[in-house]
This record gives C-alpha cells, sequence and structure tokens, in this order.
C-alpha cells in the first residue's frame, strides 16, 4: 500500500472510531493520553503515531479499536 494510502485509512479509521464514539476530540485525547488537537491532527492524517513508541496499554487498545473498526460494515 503506498504511504499516503495507509496514511488516509489510518485518518479514516480514527475518524470512524471518534464518530462510532461519539464524544469530543478533547475527551478521546484524555482517554489516549495525547491532546485534543493531537487527536485532529490523527484524523486528518498530518500525523501518524508510531504505535511501538505507545506506552503498551496506548498500543494494544489502539490496535483492538483499529480490528474492531474494520470489521464493522460501513466503517
Amino acid at each position: 500500500m503506498p504511504k499516503g494510502a495507509a496514511v488516509e485509512e489510518f485518518a479514516g479509521l480514527v475518524r470512524a472510531l471518534k464518530a462510532r464514539d461519539g464524544r469530543s476530540y478533547e475527551v478521546l485525547g484524555r482517554r489516549l493520553s495525547v491532546s485534543a488537537s493531537t487527536l485532529q491532527r490523527h484524523c486528518s492524517g498530518a500525523i501518524v503515531p508510531v504505535l511501538r513508541q505507545l506506552p503498551p496499554t496506548q498500543s494494544t487498545s489502539l490496535r483492538r479499536n483499529n480490528s474492531a473498526a474494520k470489521a464493522k460494515p460501513g466503517i
């Protein structure tokens, strides 16, 4: 997958998770220990986190949520 396509896929998954949860960037950012603006940049595809640099609990949570989002039809 080209790098741009991978970034857009990740951004789309983050947007889908945010839409499904219905919470603000601020609330979700607190749950992930990132700022609201960082989470917004993830949703826009401006930045992509390196999962191996996240604390193990966050990395596992993001991977689990990404797998769940991919499994949901229409997401």
